[in-house]
């Protein structure tokens, strides 16, 4: 079975600004892109990245999106829309193949939380940021 892994660039405490004393290293993104061939976006993380950091472009993209009608103008690209978006990344969970991953997207993390399909969580930040 697959897992379900939450990749974000922010702190335990909810930071998730990047401030210049926390350089995500390339590395660190490419150590967190190479236990998947998929990744999980919502339409705002997509369309943010459509232009493509290079990491991305050999990835499958999922686009968990309501509004988004086509992800096909972006290569390997395509939309999980319809009435029940997360009954399909559960039915994918199932589907032999690497890991699935999520980039970004709050919103979409919210909802994995919600329905108990995150498996794992990483942060590319520090435990904790603030000072109070």
């Amino acid at each position: 079975m697959r897992k379900i892994i939450a990749v974000l660039d922010a702190s335990i405490d909810g930071v998730a600004e990047t401030p210049r004393e926390w350089p995500v290293t390339e590395a660190a993104v490419d150590a967190a892109l190479a236990i998947t061939d998929t990744a999980l976006i919502d339409r705002e993380t997509f369309e943010a990245i459509a232009a493509g950091p290079p990491g991305l472009k050999g990835l499958r993209k999922l686009v968990v999106s309501q509004t988004l009608a086509s992800a096909a103008a972006v290569e390997n690209s395509e939309v999980i829309g319809g009435s029940h978006p997360l009954r399909t990344l559960a039915a994918l969970k199932e589907v032999p193949g690497k890991d699935l991953v999520v980039l970004g997207s709050a919103a979409l993390l919210q909802s994995l939380l919600g329905a108990g399909l995150l498996d794992e969580l990483q942060l590319l930040k520090p435990a904790a940021y603030r000072t109070s």
